[in-house]
């Protein structure tokens, strides 16, 4: 039988009467002040509680807006030097961590690559020029393997990771002429043409690489810096002025002295 309300005809405890009557009891003790009288030492320890853990979470606040101020501000401060610079150790690639990439970490191949001739500085755009070389062993003596590989023509951009150069801006083919040869000792790679000025890459320049096939028995051949430049026009032929004999007057001969010769004979 429900004993929280004489009305309720509940009588196997399943209603909430006895919540009204819990409720009829707490509006009594607040009417009456007594609450407020005897337990203000409570509410002041509340409320200084309530301040102190207001002032945490101000403080905690301050805290992660400063963290990530600095987290947002951290790749900014890393941008300035590479403004300044141009680049970064990041952004190229050396001249060693190259060689390090093509021969697979090894750098101790008993054969290497030496120029017979002067690499052409600069190279022009679409003008043909060849590159000699030969097999030596560690003090630069000439060596004969005892079977030829191949040795190809590679063209790498200075950006990190190594990037290999195979068409131009338009689509075509980087380079052309003889880019692949078979040798035990010396090689001549003929009428190369770079179809592709450098100042299109980072840095204005490009790495010229002689890939052997075989880079456990020798190393690649690296070049550097190297410079493509705008094709180079032809200079004009000067042109003479010659004065006639019989006529005050000049004209201009494209030909050489020999049809200068042969013009003043046929003016006699």
């Amino acid at each position: 039988m429900c004993s929280g309300n004489p009305m309720c005809t509940a009588r196997d405890g399943t209603c909430n009467c006895h919540l009204i009557k819990s409720f009829s009891m707490a509006q009594r003790v607040f009417s009456s002040g007594l609450f407020l009288q005897n337990d203000a030492a409570l509410m002041s320890g509340m409320w200084r509680m309530m301040m102190q853990q207001t002032e945490l979470i101000k403080n905690t606040f301050e805290v992660t807006k400063k963290v990530l101020d600095k987290l947002e501000g951290s790749p900014k401060e890393q941008s300035i030097p590479e403004n300044t610079t141009g680049s970064s150790d990041q952004e190229t690639i050396s001249t060693g961590a190259l060689f390090i990439y093509l021969s697979s970490g090894r750098t101790d191949q008993p054969y290497s690559l030496l120029m017979s001739e002067d690499f052409p500085y600069p190279i022009y755009k679409e003008r043909c020029f060849s590159v000699s070389l030969k097999i030596v062993d560690s003090l630069n003596n000439p060596v004969t393997l005892n079977k030829p590989i191949v040795f190809k023509i590679l063209l790498y951009a200075t950006e990190n990771p190594p990037k290999l150069l195979t068409t131009n801006t338009f689509g075509d083919r980087i380079m052309r002429g003889t880019l692949e040869i078979e040798s035990s000792s010396e090689m001549i790679f003929k009428k190369l043409v770079i179809k592709e000025v450098t100042s299109r890459f980072r840095n204005g320049v490009i790495y010229f690489v002689v890939m052997p096939q075989d880079t456990q028995l020798v190393k690649p051949l690296i070049i550097e810096n190297v410079l493509v430049k705008a094709r180079k026009n032809a200079p004009e032929m000067p042109k003479k002025k010659v004065k006639r004999d019989n006529e005050d007057e000049d004209f201009e001969d494209d030909n050489g002295d020999n049809e200068l010769a042969g013009a003043d004979d046929n003016t006699r």
